[in-house]
């Protein structure tokens, strides 16, 4: 009897875990090859009978240093023998730590064989923080469902972003390291399990303002097949920067550099800055009415220079006017908010007394900048009326509720 109960015992123990144990047992440090090399992950548990294999630290370009900083990513000379993918890469620099050689992307999955659908993970932190791993998002709940997961790493803040508004600094370097690791992705994941024409791109607050881009940057057509953008889009104020020019003299100055002339010895002296110090001095508004909670994030994506050509084209056209020619990638696409939307920025408006008088005193604050309505304006100051009457019955700026 003992035996007979033991021996059902290990047989539905097989059943559960599935091809998922077998794929295991078969090998504990899954090698694959890529484009670029080889590489060795590892296995880990995501519950009871079940794991997954974990390819992390991947490079899927060129480190961006050097002469390849403020430019489009460039491809991986590749390596030889078999990389170790066993931890994570070094995180993009931000202000509070990171490294400028952090282009690397991560693969999850239950099984190497086969053509299972693949969802990419585009992080958000407001274009200037976060990494690709992942967290919440994931990935042993996800790799549950039968798909392939990839997140990656991409520029942040002054050094994924910053713009001249001419070709010594087109800008949207993130969005473009973005494009790279689609690239890498079409090119390599059915090697790990997943199915190259059925890959779905999604994110959350600035990554899912990413995931919109993507849908509008002639770059990025045909590098995925589905796309979901969660609290973020292209047509939010904080994604866009009318301003970049004068974004980045304004970085100069507050590094100390109050003469340069040119984009050129711009370009030229900020590369000379380790990028620490680079990432650490963030700008403020370029005016001092704007209050808190209302000011634009200084670096973030912004329309291509005129003449912009090859890899460092990814926004020719405002993202307001690609939408309503049509001339977006038409892919299938969800996009969406939660019910409290932005209660984070309460806190930002808390701190600061002044935020609604001066709103108050200054209702065209209202205006969206990248409407590019001329403040002063009969139409400036009819849209500023019409949302102070829509939000507060025309009276004060207040809390409501």
């Amino acid at each position: 009897m003992l035996k007979l109960v033991f021996g059902t015992v290990c047989l539905l123990a097989l059943v559960v875990a599935g091809p998922t144990t077998r794929d295991v047992s078969f090998d504990d440090r899954p090698t694959i090859n890529t484009n670029l090399g080889w590489v060795q992950g590892t296995v880990e548990s995501c519950g009871l009978f079940c794991n997954y294999y974990n390819f992390r630290g991947i490079p899927y370009a060129a480190p961006p240093v050097g002469d390849n900083r403020f430019r489009a990513p460039r491809p991986h000379p590749g390596w030889s023998g078999v990389r170790d993918a066993a931890q994570h890469g070094a995180t993009c620099q931000t202000r509070t730590g990171g490294s400028e050689d952090c282009l690397f992307l991560n693969v999850y999955t239950q099984h190497l064989v086969g053509l299972r659908p693949v969802m990419v993970w585009i992080h958000g932190g407001a274009f200037s923080a976060g990494d690709g791993g992942v967290g919440s998002a994931g990935p042993d709940h996800i790799v549950q469902e039968d798909v392939v997961m990839v997140s990656f790493n991409y520029r942040l803040g002054v050094l994924g972003f910053l713009s001249t508004e001419d070709q010594q600094s087109t800008g949207n370097f993130g969005l473009k390291d973005a494009v790279m690791a689609l690239r890498w992705v079409r090119q390599n994941i059915q090697n790990f399990g997943g199915d190259p024409n059925n890959i779905t791109i999604f994110g959350l607050s600035a990554g899912g303002a990413m995931v919109h881009y993507l849908l509008l940057s002639p770059s990025a057509r045909g590098l995925f097949d589905k796309a979901i953008s969660m609290s973020g889009s292209a047509l939010d104020p904080w994604a866009f920067q009318p301003r970049p020019r004068d974004i980045a003299f304004q970085l100069a100055r507050d590094l100390g550099f109050d003469n340069i002339q040119t984009t050129e010895q711009l370009i030229n002296t900020l590369r000379s800055i380790d990028s620490a110090t680079l990432s650490s001095a963030m700008t403020g508004p370029l005016d001092q009415v704007t209050p808190r909670g209302l000011q634009p994030l200084p670096f973030v994506p912004s329309l291509d220079p005129p003449g912009t050509t090859g890899d460092e084209v990814f926004l020719p056209r405002l993202p307001i006017d690609i939408l309503r020619d049509g001339s977006f990638y038409h892919v299938p696409y969800i996009t969406g908010y939660v019910s409290a939307e932005s209660l984070l920025m309460i806190r930002e408006l808390l701190l600061d007394p002044s935020v609604f008088p001066t709103m108050n005193a200054n209702p065209e604050l209202l205006v969206p900048p990248w409407w590019n309505v001329p403040a002063g304006s009969a139409a400036s100051q009819s849209i500023a009326t019409q949302v102070a009457n829509f939000y507060w019955g025309g009276g004060p700026r207040r809390f409501v509720h």
